[in-house]
């Protein structure tokens, strides 16, 4: 360790990472805030997709304006199908992770990272990903995958 980083330890207090009040308000907030929008978005999507069956229903009972109902629920058709698709469907990330390094490859920037990790009480990492498209990212594994 060097004396920057030994004197650092020093300035951190032991309820430093205790969220405060006004921080969990805002947390609480934005989670009804969230909450709020994925409920905005599912009955959105969910109106679109009757509009367009009822529709498309009154197409094909046929009458008068029977096409112009059926192009008519197109534009709803496709923004539900957008809706749904972008909610349901979930693209998953690059199959290739970078390149993994290992303790006996880089053991200064594990003894850092392991230094680190001590000083914030947080687990240590078990494996290292090289990319050059990330420029830090901590995965945790975790049995819900999404």
């Amino acid at each position: 360790m060097t004396a920057d980083h030994q004197s650092s330890q020093v300035l951190v207090t032991d309820d430093f990472t205790k969220p405060s009040s006004s921080y969990r308000t805002q947390a609480w907030l934005a989670m009804l805030g969230l909450l709020f929008f994925v409920a905005v978005y599912v009955g959105l999507a969910s109106w679109f997709t009757y509009t367009t069956y009822r529709m498309l229903a009154g197409t094909f009972a046929g009458g008068d304006g029977a096409v112009a109902g059926f192009f008519a629920a197109l534009p709803s058709a496709f923004l539900a199908i957008f809706m749904w698709k972008a909610l349901l469907f979930i693209r998953q990330g690059a199959k290739d992770p970078g390149v993994e390094i290992t303790e006996l490859d880089q053991p200064a920037l594990f003894e850092f990272l392991n230094d680190l990790a001590d000083e914030l009480k947080a687990p240590r990492p078990h494996r290292v990903f090289l990319s050059p498209e990330v420029s830090w990212v901590m995965v945790t594994e975790s049995p819900i995958c999404f």
